[in-house]
């Protein structure tokens, strides 16, 4: 009896050994469940930091690309008022040359001198 007693009393002592040790091991895993915990707010954090970044980023460009578009169909625009001009311009050009080789074929034939209307 005596033996089974300080069998138990080993296996008690082996127990309380395991307890504590699991104790322990329960306390760095707390510690590090908690290290992890603010790490993870941190990183929280500076995810929601830079997503709010981000949609400032992509406001600026959303409105940088629209500006764009607008200078580059006022550019078009311009282009098209130069080349209209520019046809208008030298239409008036073709129409004088006209008017001017009429009135020199008009010279030749009747010999009078060379009087052109500009204001056509």
């Amino acid at each position: 009896m005596r033996a089974a007693l300080i069998q138990m009393e080993k296996e008690n002592d082996e127990l309380l050994y395991k307890t504590t040790q699991g104790s322990d091991e329960m306390n760095v895993l707390r510690e590090e469940n908690e290290h992890m915990r603010v790490h993870h707010s941190k990183l929280e954090k500076d995810f929601l930091k830079l997503k709010r970044e981000n949609d400032k980023l992509k406001k600026q460009n959303a409105l940088y690309l629209c500006e764009r578009k607008q200078v580059l169909e006022e550019k078009k625009l311009t282009e098209e008022k130069i080349k209209k001009e520019i046809e208008r311009r030298e239409n008036i050009k073709k129409t004088f040359k006209v008017v001017v080789g009429r009135e020199k074929e008009k010279r030749k034939k009747y010999g009078l001198r060379l009087c052109v209307d500009t204001t056509a």
